[in-house]
């Protein structure tokens, strides 16, 4: 038996080996957290839902949707929140697009995951998904009550194994990995690139600006791998559809995956006008108006091997997820390019399957914000949020975008100082100026608050404010340390001031880092009827942006004990670096300073306020 082990494995060295046992066990670790998650059974929905975990009080549609794709049958079902359940909103929980759900009967330990599927689109009120089983025929299925709790998907665990595994195998592919990931020997670049390639690329790189140009003609002398770091709103999507453009137009072919859907075709949305692709995916997944190029509907007419085998050879650009790579289409045809976008959220191993498919590969993020998922504590102290992005990045084989297009210099300057050590630059002086400005206010100064008019100044230098609760009495709901009914109303304070000076509804942001304290600032909102404002947590904002951004801390009087403080979410600097960085006019923080400032990455922040931008609320104005 150990002449068996040590020939098939005489091919790795002890770092190979090394590598191999610490994120197996890594994996392992994860899975077990997986396996309690996945017993959803033994709690009740509603605890769970605060969680996270789960939608409960779920209403059947039984206008389900019937789909057919090469044989296979399945459909689209859509629940809605019961009006007599819980207040909050299904799109506050957490669960989002492409989440693998169990779906079964509230209160019942029979009907339990009575099928499994994926959700499609979260609505406020409502959910869609999909599922292999029609609902509409599950008995008295009008007057059940239905519970949808998120699982850890079996063959996603299964496919992330399974790299691992591969990685070790003795075949080339793995070895060129190996050296690359494991030994990380530095990658090669060509010297230069041919006139003619800079010449036919002209018109392409004319949209972007010089930083962006100088990283994508880097990237394209890459002959191993290359590393880009998109800074919030330097353009990084737009960045990558010019590098696609542009090895297809010099015949090399392009993987693009990343972990989500949803991140596939916010570049496809863009790419579309410029060129095909085909994108593999099941059609419910992927974005409305990119179904036509679904892999399905471009084959849906072939009945030989050979048809598949010929069109395949013909696509310069195949989309799809990190996780797809057991189609079919990654046995036929190897890529010359493998572009993973959001790189730097994506769980190691799960970033490596892809990279068995293509010559070289991009990887696409930005490190200091939001690092991969990792439920497993012990996991996470071991390292399993390192992303390979992160692991791979250096001076010599990456470079970053920091021309931004979205925060005005006085936001960008708390970025920088607080993250970004002053890289990030304004795109234009438009941008760096850009302020919000209420003509409304003047007239309204004699029934506003004082410390709302301090707060919504429009001089640049009190673009970013902080509304400190310190010297106010403060109580938790339900002597809750995830709620502060307090900061919910000045929240509603100052929204009805925006509103009467007409900022649109849709461009106010609110952030806060507890799901409860989301729920209760959403039930405000309904109260006032604002039906258009996104409330949200730092992990659901990513992407997104909003001319004014609030963030509720909830945190008052140093009420944290030190076990509560290790790990806990507001101490997070790339949570806090993504909250600021989604604000491109004001930005209005609400919170007790002297019980964040226990907080490394918080008082990190404290310090970049001047003392004109903090606004202390005095006892006086808010009697106990």
């Amino acid at each position: 038996m150990n002449s068996l082990i040590s020939s098939s494995t005489s091919h790795l060295n002890s770092k190979h080996l090394e590598y191999f046992v610490h994120w197996s066990n890594l994996l392992l670790l994860e899975s077990s957290s997986a396996a309690i998650t996945n017993a959803f059974w033994t709690e009740e929905s509603t605890y769970r839902e605060k969680k996270g975990m789960c939608l409960s009080n779920l209403s059947l549609d039984t206008n389900i949707k019937r789909v057919e794709e090469i044989g296979e049958i399945f459909y689209i079902i859509t629940f809605h929140r019961l009006e007599d359940g819980d207040s909050s909103t299904l799109s506050s929980v957490g669960l989002k697009e492409g989440d693998y759900i169990a779906i079964s009967k509230e209160r019942s330990l029979t009907e339990v995951a009575i099928t499994m599927g994926y959700i499609v689109k979260i609505h406020e009120r409502s959910v869609e998904v999909t599922s292999d089983r029609d609902l509409s025929k599950f008995p008295q299925c009008e007057d059940c009550t239905f519970r949808i709790d998120k699982q850890v998907s079996n063959s996603a665990t299964s496919c992330i194994r399974n790299n691992l595994m591969r990685l070790m195998e003795n075949e080339n592919e793995a070895s060129k990995l190996r050296q690359l990931i494991i030994e990380q020997q530095a990658p090669k670049f060509s010297k230069s690139l041919p006139k003619d390639v800079v010449l036919s690329g002209r018109s392409i790189l004319k949209g972007l600006n010089k930083v962006q140009q100088r990283v994508v003609l880097k990237a394209l002398m890459a002959e191993d791998y290359f590393i880009i770091k998109g800074m919030p709103g330097t353009g990084k999507t737009s960045t990558i559809v010019a590098l696609v453009r542009l090895f297809s137009s010099m015949g090399i072919s392009v993987f693009l995956t990343s972990y989500t859907h949803s991140a596939i075709d916010n570049i496809l949305l863009k790419l579309k006008d410029h060129m095909s692709f085909v994108r593999i995916g099941q059609e419910a997944r992927i974005h409305q108006t990119l179904k036509k190029f679904s892999f399905e509907n471009l084959t849906k007419d072939f009945t030989t091997a050979d048809q598949f085998k010929t069109f395949m050879a013909q696509q310069m650009v195949v989309a799809a997820t990190c996780l797809s790579v057991n189609h079919a289409v990654f046995k036929i045809k190897k890529f010359d390019v493998c572009i993973v976008d959001e790189a730097s959220q994506i769980n190691q191993i799960a970033c490596i399957g892809p990279l068995f498919h293509a010559k070289k590969f991009i990887l696409v993020g930005d490190d200091k914000q939001l690092p991969p998922l990792v439920v497993n504590e012990k996991a996470r102290e071991k390292g399993m949020q390192q992303s390979l992005l992160e692991k791979l990045c250096n001076a010599d084989n990456c470079m970053e975008l920091v021309i931004q297009y979205r925060m005005n210099k006085e936001i960008m300057r708390f970025c920088n100082e607080l993250t970004y050590n002053g890289a990030l630059q304004c795109g234009s002086e438009d941008v760096a100026s850009a302020v919000l400005i209420l003509d409304g206010l003047k007239n309204n100064m004699d029934s506003t608050p004082n410390w709302i008019i301090q707060t919504l100044q429009s001089e640049i230098q009190k673009s970013v404010m902080f509304v400190n609760t310190d010297q106010v009495n403060v109580s938790h709901s339900e002597k809750s340390q995830d709620l502060n009914d307090f900061e919910v109303n000045l929240v509603q304070d100052i929204l009805q001031v925006l509103l009467k000076c007409k900022v649109s509804e849709w461009d106010i942001g609110i952030i806060t880092p507890y799901r409860r304290q989301v729920d209760l600032i959403q039930d405000k909102l309904r109260k006032m009827n604002v039906n258009n404002i996104e409330v949200n947590t730092v992990d659901q904002y990513q992407g997104r942006d909003k001319d004014v951004i609030i963030i509720s801390c909830v945190k008052h009087n140093n009420s944290t004990t030190d076990c509560e403080k290790k790990g806990i979410i507001i101490d997070d600097e790339r949570r806090l670096n993504v909250a600021i960085s989604r604000a491109k006019r004001k930005l209005i923080i609400i919170g007790c300073k002297s019980s964040l400032a226990i907080y490394e990455s918080f008082k990190n922040l404290i310090k970049c306020f001047t003392s004109e931008q903090i606004i202390d609320l005095s006892p006086e104005s808010f009697p106990s």
